[in-house]
């Protein structure tokens, strides 16, 4: 007697925890077939055996829930690119099974994906000018390198780094010089270069 009172309280133990496991199997399968959203990349096949394999999982629990509710969480879940046909197979005023609404958001689908596959013209121009720009950056210094000018912070008055030209000490020291021979030849009458030494004499 005591022994089957033992494996009574076990059985309703187990059979409460079976129950409340299975509640809450329950209450997460509704809530995943509620927010049931089709992903950026996924395909509609896959999006729509998704939500019935969901649906089965539910109804194994012992939930009941018709197909047509299903259907209807399955066009509720699609983008906004599929707006248009979602909304004309929710109007309809026949039952949709979920096989019969499979084949409608396929030419969508299909329309989106060459849309992505379809580069623009003017795209392809455009990185063809950049790729040919960086060719030529990385050839130019290679090919004129007798030609280069002198790099940033470079003098291109007497080549040395650290200052520019108008700036440089050699080219105002210079500059100064030249003033002076400058004001010196026309002191001793010389500011006419076209002149010749006999009729300065």
């Amino acid at each position: 007697m005591e022994q089957a009172g033992i494996a009574k309280g076990l059985w309703d133990t187990f059979t409460a925890t079976y129950k409340a496991k299975n509640n809450a199997r329950k209450i997460s399968l509704r809530k995943e077939l509620n927010t049931l959203n089709k992903e950026p990349s996924e395909l509609i096949t896959k999006y729509v055996a998704r939500a019935k394999t969901i649906w089965s999982d539910l109804v194994a629990t012992g939930t009941e829930m018709l197909e047509v509710e299903v259907t209807l969480l399955i066009l509720t879940g699609l983008p906004k690119e599929y707006e248009v046909v979602a909304t004309v197979l929710e109007i309809r005023s026949e039952e949709l099974t979920i096989d019969e609404v499979v084949p409608h958001p396929l030419p969508v689908e299909q329309r989106l994906t060459r849309d992505q596959d379809t580069v623009p013209v003017y795209a392809i121009r455009e990185g063809r000018r950049q790729q040919a720009r960086q060719q030529h950056r990385s050839t130019a210094p290679a090919q004129h390198s007798k030609y280069r000018r002198p790099s940033a912070g470079r003098c291109f008055y007497c080549d040395k780094p650290g200052h520019i030209k108008a700036d440089c000490r050699e080219r105002i020291r210079d500059e100064k010089e030249r003033g002076t021979s400058q004001l010196f030849m026309s002191a001793a009458g010389m500011q006419h270069p076209m002149l010749s030494t006999r009729e300065l004499l």
